[in-house]
């Protein structure tokens, strides 16, 4: 439409032109002729919509004959000089549709033609200076994709620097799904994927230094980087990495990348194991979408593939029953995600005046074995599968939504390194289509790089997703966790509510607290109510929800 919109334009312009006096007899038929032609090219394009590579081109070049015919026709080069300026949408069309070759010599032929404009005002008597201010404005506006480009360029740059990591240069997670996305895809039938975890890498940091772990981190990258053809790599995060590879013989590739692994290491030693999973690509899939899929399954194939291996730091550092203790935490919880992950328990949320139930909490709950849930949250975390045990008990609380009553919003659990790390949109975008969903951000968590969290807290936002603070009052970062992640939610610790009846300190803290969630337009609930003197004081401080056992017990559906 926007190319039709402007060919006629160009027409109109051309058109208006017969009735002025200032063409000659030939270029009066000229110019009406040419502006005849817009009627039909525009209608091509309200036919084509966007012009192919081919069209465009042809178009840049209908276009530049046809001002060109227009400019000098007219009987007095002076008069037409100042349509040169017309060049310049066609230099802009060259920006967005063509190359930067096309565009090059659109502009030396439209210089050209500038120069010669002035030069004939010039012969033909008009005032030199005044054709030269003219020229001067003509180069300055066609000057102006110049500087577009540079300002492309330098978003370009911005742009893939944010999708690299910057110890690696291999692509980060979100990089690693656009470049797969961006692969042709007759690079082959098959996808796979390359999950690689560094062994005991915290052992290496710990007792090396960290610049003997970023030396492991740097010799991994290069390996992978240049592993197998038709591939991207990519570093998921702390010590684990990823190559995705594309061909109908990715089994060799994979056997390929665990020998390179396995050749010994320039600087520091260190050993690697590995996980792999592939399917066909089917004719409606979205790359990034199954490389998610396999990622979820080549995970837990490499942590059952991990053994103590014969890395000499490992040996140092961390004993066998460590490892022990570390291989069967990581095979009980990976046997849990494999098996659907945790069961999951709902604790209504209540108006704080009234009492009726507003949304409710999902709350993981696991089999006998590793004690209560956030410890099994953290000695998955401390044997590698963290993020993949938060990712299956958000899939579990989500499956089981649809039973919860209308109109009742819903908070999930989810780590900072998690929500940077992975796109959870595809899981949580259908919910908030039914709901309002919040992520609860424990303020026990230390977030080192606020802006790439925020960066991921925009794309969710963007599908009606809305961010909460568990915990406030009680971690590491106090306000400031608040005001840089801007929540439409703070849930108050239970250590400030309990007993916040008795102690005026805590009282004090809980309506402080609850004033500030307010001023920064976020709804405040008072988490760990136990009893009814604790709600009165609650609710006395303006809190607008209430949670505890004396509100209401977690429970199973269904």
């Amino acid at each position: 439409m926007l190319l039709a919109v402007v060919t006629l334009l160009f027409g109109v312009a051309g058109a208006s032109t017969l009735p002025s006096g200032h063409l000659s007899d030939t270029g009066f038929v000229v110019v009406a002729a040419v502006s005849a032609t817009s009627i039909p090219v525009a209608a091509l394009w309200l036919r084509m919509r966007w012009p192919g590579k081919v069209a465009a081109v042809a178009f840049v070049v209908y276009a530049d004959v046809g001002v060109a015919a227009v400019l000098l026709s007219f009987e007095s080069s002076m008069t037409a000089l100042p349509g040169c300026a017309l060049f310049l949408v066609i230099a802009l069309f060259c920006v967005v549709a063509t190359s930067r070759r096309v565009m090059a010599a659109h502009l030396f032929a439209a210089v050209g033609l500038t120069v010669v404009l002035g030069g004939l005002a010039i012969v033909e008597g008009s005032d030199t200076w005044i054709v030269v201010a003219r020229f001067i404005i003509n180069i300055a506006l066609l000057s102006t994709p110049g500087f577009l480009l540079l300002y492309i360029d330098y978003l370009r740059r911005q742009a893939e620097r944010a999708q690299r990591d910057p110890l690696t240069g291999l692509w980060n997670r979100r990089g690693l799904f656009d470049a797969v996305d961006d692969a042709s895809s007759d690079l082959g039938s098959r996808i796979g994927v390359t999950v690689v975890d560094i062994d005991a890498f915290k052992a290496i940091n710990d007792s090396l230094g960290h610049s003997a772990g970023d030396g492991v981190l740097l010799d991994v990258a290069d390996r992978l980087a240049t592993a197998v053809p038709n591939s991207e790599a990519a570093r998921l995060g702390g010590d684990e990495f990823a190559v995705v590879h594309f061909g109908d013989d990715i089994d060799a590739d994979h056997g390929h990348i665990a020998a390179v692994l396995d050749r010994a290491a320039q600087g520091t030693p260190f050993t690697a194991s590995t996980g792999f999973a592939s399917r066909v690509i089917g004719a409606g899939d979205r790359p990034s979408s199954v490389v998610r899929q396999l990622i979820a399954v080549a995970d837990p194939a490499m942590y059952r593939n991990k053994g103590l291996g014969s890395s000499p730091v490992r040996a140092e550092v961390v004993g066998t029953e460590e490892h022990d203790i570390l291989a069967d935490d990581r095979a009980r919880i990976t046997d849990l995600i494999a098996g659907g992950g945790p069961d999951t328990a709902f604790q209504p949320i209540c108006h704080a005046d009234g009492l009726h139930v507003a949304g409710y909490e999902a709350l993981s709950r696991f089999p006998r074995g590793l004690g209560p849930p956030v410890q099994w949250f953290r000695r998955a975390a401390r044997a590698g599968v963290g993020e993949a045990l938060e990712l299956a008990a958000v899939g579990r609380a989500a499956a089981q939504e649809p039973a919860l009553s209308d109109g009742c919003f819903l908070t999930l659990n989810l780590s900072a390194a998690t929500i940077r790390s992975f796109d959870i949109t595809s899981v949580l975008a259908p919910l908030a289509d039914r709901r309002r969903i919040l992520l609860e951000i424990t303020e026990y968590d230390l977030v080192g790089d606020y802006d790439a969290l925020r960066a991921s807290m925009q794309a969710l936002r963007s599908h009606g997703i809305e961010i909460a603070i568990d915990d406030v009052g009680a971690g590491y970062s106090t306000l400031r966790h608040i005001i840089e992640l801007e929540p439409s939610m703070i849930k108050i610790d239970y250590s400030l509510v309990h007993k916040c009846d008795l102690q005026p300190h805590k009282h004090a803290a809980v309506t402080t607290l609850t004033s500030f969630g307010h001023r920064i337009g976020a709804t405040v609930v008072a988490e760990g109510i136990e009893n009814a003197a604790e709600h009165s004081a609650v609710l006395a401080a303006g809190v607008d929800y209430v949670q505890g056992f004396h509100i209401g017990t977690p429970a199973r559906i269904g």
